[in-house]
């Protein structure tokens, strides 16, 4: 059976050297980028294992897009009222600390 296989197909025989013809068709070319393109594919989906779990979280926000963009702009709120309040607070200091001054001065004066 192997001798009749390459009988057929070894150089010079009925069949022999027609994956070659084949290969510089157009079509046999394009099945060649195919073939190289998969390789290339699977050994970067090989090298980059470590990256699927970082991919899932990625699609499940992108998924989930209206829950995240709530939550954000739930914290960015939450943020933006926390520094609102601080500013508060620093220019309820600061007038504190003008009137302290400035009734200090009106004692020292009256005295």
């Amino acid at each position: 059976m192997q001798k009749a296989i390459e009988a057929l197909t070894g150089e010079g025989s009925k069949f022999g050297g027609l994956m070659e013809a084949q290969s510089k068709t157009i079509r046999g070319q394009l099945s060649n980028i195919e073939d190289a393109w998969e390789q290339m594919m699977n050994e970067i989906g090989k090298s980059q294992e470590g990256i699927s779990g970082a991919l899932d979280i990625t699609g499940k926000l992108i998924e989930n897009w209206r829950t995240v963009g709530k939550v954000v702009l739930t914290a960015a709120a939450a943020i933006g009222s926390y520094k609102a309040a601080v500013m508060t607070l620093a220019a309820i200091r600061k007038v504190s600390d003008t009137a302290k001054v400035l009734n200090t001065g009106q004692q020292l004066e009256a005295s």
